[in-house]
């Protein structure tokens, strides 16, 4: 049996392919003394040992897909890119508190239910898709630029009365549909020189859900 277990204070790059036996991951990520420095990109597919993966200091980037008993994500860390975490089917905690990132995908995650986003990041881009088994999302991170919420059978509440403004464009992206929110009642405010749902339409919902 190989190395079951890694913590490490000060990693400048890392290398997981011989590491199949690998259940813990535990590290603090540095920049490397290049003319650019550079922090390490944390990639983990398939990786069907792995069941903890706890990430602080400077990374890369983050990609976790697929890794059938990954059950906890910790990521403290300020990632210069983007961090994805899809198709883990066994993930149920993933805490994000004291992370900076530039987007977060989080995809076909089926045994998570309660997803809380308090990151950090400019023009942010948030995707919380197919989660078949979520049933509350809370986001608290401001300077959202993309949003899509679809396709989480399950969710019955979205929360994001802490985010307090949009990305740069102060027009973002939004996209929220296929789940199972409901409104209790809908105001619309049509604008008679668009076609119907144009841009400028506006309204409100109310309701439970948080829509």
């Amino acid at each position: 049996e190989g190395v079951v277990s890694f913590t490490s204070n000060s990693v400048v790059t890392l290398n997981v392919t011989a590491a199949t036996d690998l259940e813990t991951l535990d590290i603090t990520g540095v920049k490397n003394t290049a003319a650019t420095p550079v922090a390490p990109a944390i990639s983990f597919v398939s990786a069907t040992d792995l069941t903890n993966l706890t990430l602080k200091g400077a990374i890369a980037s983050v990609t976790a897909t697929g890794n059938g008993n990954l059950a906890n994500v910790t990521i403290a860390a300020a990632v210069t890119g983007a961090v994805n975490l899809s198709t883990n089917t066994d993930l149920t905690a993933v805490t994000l508190t004291g992370s900076s990132m530039t987007g977060l995908t989080f995809a076909g995650n089926t045994d998570m239910e309660n997803l809380t986003v308090d990151t950090a990041w400019t023009d942010g881009t948030l995707s919380v898709t197919d989660n078949t088994s979520l049933i509350s999302l809370t986001c608290s991170s401001d300077n959202l630029e993309n949003l899509t919420v679809t396709g989480n059978d399950d969710m019955t509440t979205v929360n994001f009365t802490g985010v307090t403004k949009g990305g740069s464009t102060g027009s973002p992206s939004v996209a929220i549909y296929d789940n199972d929110l409901n409104a209790s009642a809908v105001d619309t405010i049509e604008d008679p020189a668009v076609t119907d749902f144009g841009a400028t339409d506006g309204g409100s919902f109310t309701s439970a859900s948080g829509m």
